[in-house]
């Protein structure tokens, strides 16, 4: 389930494999709630958006220097659990190789999740799109400045790093 104010990014979340979709801008509460986001915004969105005894995971990495102003009486009112998630609690030793598996084998579209590859110079555009919505996760290819290298019509990035990975 896919919950979001972009209809474009609500759109993308069901062509990922999101079985229902939510436009939090209109929505009534739910049982699971998990903000990818991080902001203090999205987080006091989404403890209300639970229903009482619901769950909130946040999975989102906010901002160092990002506060929160909750009445405390409204999250022992709610009831239900509040926890983090860094890295979606995953061994990278043991869980990167098995997505890379699971992608080489065409189970796990991985290469859907980069809206672009860009050059190191490009990273605070990039991060402005990232930021309105209008690309999901950019990947920076060191030297992908290099007109040479630009010229290429390059394999996806992911699926090159899991064959190199492979062998």
């Amino acid at each position: 389930m896919a919950v979001d104010t972009d209809p474009r990014r609500l759109a993308l979340a069901s062509g990922l494999g999101a079985t229902a979709t939510i436009d939090a801008s209109s929505t009534d509460v739910v049982d699971v709630v998990i903000d990818a986001l991080g902001t203090p915004t999205t987080w006091t969105q989404a403890l209300y958006a639970r229903d009482l005894a619901g769950r909130l995971a946040l999975v989102g990495v906010p901002d160092p220097g990002a506060r929160i102003d909750i009445p405390l009486a409204d999250v022992l009112s709610h009831g239900g659990s509040l926890r983090s998630s860094w890295y979606g609690d995953c061994l990278p030793g043991r869980d990167v190789p098995m997505l890379l598996d699971l992608h080489a084998q065409g189970r796990l579209d991985l290469d859907a999740f980069v809206s672009e590859t860009i050059g190191l110079d490009e990273v605070n555009e990039a991060l402005a799109r990232m930021g309105t919505g209008q690309a999901l996760r950019s990947v920076v290819v060191m030297g992908w400045g290099r007109p040479a290298l630009r010229a290429q019509s390059p394999k996806p990035v992911l699926t090159s790093l899991a064959a190199r990975i492979h062998g």
